[in-house]
C-alpha cells in the first residue's frame, strides 16, 4: 500500500520523498473542492477537523515540485484521504505519549525548506509560490513534525517484533531463487565527442592501430572516465542510456563499436570484460533478506494498526 506514512529513515531526503509519494483514494468527494474558504471543513476525524487549508499546504508543496498543474480534483482527494490516515495516527500517538525529537524536527524542517527553495529558485521564490496557497514556513515545519511523530509511532509499535532468524532467511532464499541472481555485467571504455565527424576520425585512428585509452584521455568529453582512459568500470543492464547499452552488451570482448549516437553526443565503445549472470550465495544476501523480512513484518503490523484505527474512528 503506497502511503505517505511508510517507514522512513529520519533524514531530509526521506522527508522529501514523503512529499512525492501519495495514493489517490476516492471518498465521494467530487464536490468538496472549489474556490471556497480555506477554513471550510472537508472532513472530521473523531471530532478533529481537516480544512481546505490543511490540504492547501500539501498542494502548495506539490506545486513547487511539479508545477501548478498538480492542483486538480484527483490530487486533492488523494491528499484528503492521506490526511484522514494522518489524523487517526496522530491521535494514537498522542494517546501513547509518542513524540518526535525536537532537534530532529528542526533539522529536517530546515533542510526540507532549503531543498524546496533550491527547486523553486530561492527563498523568496519559494515563499511566493507557497504564499499563493496561504502556506508559510511554519506550515512546512508542522508537516515535518507530524511526519516524524508518525515515524516514531511506527518505531514504537514494531520494536517488539521478533527478528527474522537465519533459518527463516534461508527458507525465503530457497523459495525465491530468481530474486537472488546477479545480472550479467560488462566493463567497457568509451570515447565521447561532440560531432559525428570527429567520432569517425577517431574511429579511423583506432582502425589504424591507435591506442583506445590514449585517445579517450586526449579527446573524450566525459572527463570522469577520460582520466581512466575512458574506462567506465563494470555496469549492468539499465545503468546506461538504451542506445549505448544495446551496442555495448552486443560487443565481443576486445571488440570496438562503430559510432553510437546518444543524447550526450557521439560515442565509440570498446568492451573490455564480461561477467555472466550468477546466483548470489546465501551468505552474500542473508543480512539483506533478514532486513527485508523484518521490514515487511513491521509494515504489515503498522498497516493493520492503521486499518483498525480507521474502523474504530468516527469519520464524517
Amino acid at each position: 500500500m503506497t502511503n505517505l506514512w511508510d517507514k522512513r529513515k529520519k533524514t531530509v531526503a526521506t522527508v522529501v520523498a514523503a512529499l512525492f509519494i501519495f495514493s489517490v483514494v476516492g471518498f465521494g468527494l467530487a464536490t468538496l473542492f472549489g474556490n471556497d474558504s480555506p477554513a471550510r471543513v472537508l472532513a472530521t476525524v473523531n471530532n478533529r477537523e481537516i480544512t481546505r487549508q490543511d490540504v492547501d499546504v500539501w498542494i502548495g508543496l506539490f506545486s513547487v515540485i511539479y508545477g501548478p498543474e498538480i492542483d486538480d480534483e484527483e490530487t486533492r482527494q488523494g491528499i484528503l484521504a492521506q490526511m484522514i490516515d494522518e489524523r487517526v495516527l496522530l491521535q494514537a500517538a498522542d494517546e501513547k505519549d509518542v513524540t518526535a525529537d525536537a532537534g530532529e524536527v528542526e533539522e529536517a524542517a530546515d533542510e526540507l525548506w532549503q531543498a524546496l527553495a533550491m527547486q523553486a529558485g530561492g527563498d523568496s521564490e519559494l515563499s511566493s509560490a507557497l504564499g499563493a496557497y496561504g502556506v508559510e514556513r511554519s506550515d512546512v515545519h508542522d508537516l515535518v513534525h507530524r511526519a516524524l511523530v508518525i515515524e516514531t509511532l511506527y518505531e514504537h509499535l514494531v520494536a517488539g517484533i521478533e527478528k527474522t532468524t537465519s533459518e527463516e532467511a534461508l527458507e525465503y532464499y530457497r523459495n525465491h531463487p530468481d530474486d537472488f541472481v546477479e545480472a550479467a555485467r560488462i566493463r567497457a571504455r568509451h570515447i565521447l565527442v561532440e560531432t559525428e565527424e570527429e567520432a569517425n576520425d577517431l574511429l579511423e585512428q583506432l582502425e589504424d592501430g591507435a591506442d583506445f585509452a590514449t585517445l579517450a584521455h586526449e579527446h573524450s568529453l566525459d572527463e570522469h572516465s577520460a582520466v581512466e582512459g575512458g574506462d567506465l568500470g563494470f555496469f549492468g543492464p539499465g545503468a546506461m542510456v538504451p542506445e549505448f547499452e544495446e551496442v555495448a552488451f552486443a560487443l565481443e570482448v576486445g571488440q570496438t563499436s562503430e559510432v553510437v549516437s546518444t543524447f550526450f553526443g557521439y560515442h565509440i565503445i570498446k568492451l573490455e570484460e564480461r561477467t555472466e549472470a550468477r546466483p548470489f550465495d546465501f551468505a552474500e544476501v542473508e543480512e539483506n533478506i533478514k532486513a527485508s523480512l523484518d521490514q515487511k513484518k513491521g509494515d504489515d503490523l503498522f498497516e493493520q494498526f492503521l486499518a483498525d484505527l480507521l474502523d474504530q474512528a468516527t469519520i464524517r
